[in-house]
């Protein structure tokens, strides 16, 4: 994630998700001026480390899905911008690993990338709501991948994770199965899912309400419509989830991590999951 502060910011707060098992680390385009102060309400939620460019936050392990801090850094040179103000807010799954904050005057070279990346940007969103206005009158299933282009007459690779995965002991559910799955169409266009059936041996239900799959570095994969099979009972024989990711052929390479959560941020991790 990146943040300009030019000497018009307003001041206003910057929500960024953490999560317990990730630090996020603000990273500053130059050393912090001397007399800079940091200012972290409520305290004692973070184990907190500085160094002259950078502030990194690590979240104490009862840090809650919702629960929000405010961090404020109030400049100490006297320029403008004089602070920046974020919300460090909790989240059951995703996590910013990286904040890049400029505060000065940028190079011609960066603007120049940032509206190379908003073109590209506005590109990726224009041929997605392409694709979606097309799928709506393509068939289903198999014929569907194929008319969508991302499976060719290799088919749909299988891999069985059931005995390789890791599986905190926090989880909320039991992972009786799992398996993955990708196939690839041309100009290396796919998909790669991930399938697991959980029994429920909490005195709840659950219901799955979102999914992430996170890669080694802290890279996320664009999740597609959740599949499920409805609530999770207590004590039932167990219900399946199927997450869908799009993934060219050289990405989804190497270990993920899959968080699923339901409503209330309770959360099922995989992880060392694997792609064929």
């Amino acid at each position: 994630m990146r943040v300009d502060l030019s000497p018009e910011s307003t001041g206003k707060a910057l929500e960024v998700c953490v999560n317990p098992d990730y630090p996020t680390t603000f990273k500053f385009g130059s050393p912090l001026p001397p007399g800079t102060t940091v200012d972290v309400q409520p305290e004692n939620r973070f184990a907190e480390s500085r160094g002259p460019e950078v502030l990194t936050f690590i979240p104490r392990e009862d840090y809650l899905p919702g629960e929000r801090v405010k961090v404020t850094v109030r400049f100490g040179d006297g320029a403008a911008p004089a602070i920046a103000t974020f919300v460090l807010a909790g989240h059951p799954a995703r996590a910013v690993s990286q904040v890049q904050v400029f505060r000065h005057a940028r190079p011609v070279e960066v603007c120049q990338q940032e509206a190379r990346d908003a073109r590209a940007e506005a590109r990726q969103c224009q041929e997605e709501n392409e694709r979606l206005r097309a799928e709506g009158g393509r068939p289903d299933g198999l014929r569907g991948m194929f008319d969508a282009g991302v499976m060719d007459e290799t088919g749909v690779s299988f891999l069985g994770l059931t005995d390789t995965i890791s599986k905190p002991k926090d989880n909320v559910l039991e992972v009786e199965r799992a398996e993955s799955y990708r196939s690839t169409g041309p100009e290396s266009r796919g998909r790669v899912a991930v399938r697991v059936k959980l029994l429920n041996p909490s005195a709840k239900p659950w219901t799955v309400a979102g999914a992430a799959l996170m890669g080694p570095k802290g890279e996320e994969l664009k999740p597609l419509p959740l599949w499920h099979t409805g609530p999770i009972h207590p004590g039932a024989k167990g219900g399946r989830v199927v997450v869908e990711f799009e993934a060219t052929k050289d990405q989804a390479r190497g270990a993920y991590t899959l968080k699923l959560w339901d409503a209330e941020g309770r959360t099922v991790a995989l992880g060392k999951v694997t792609f064929p």
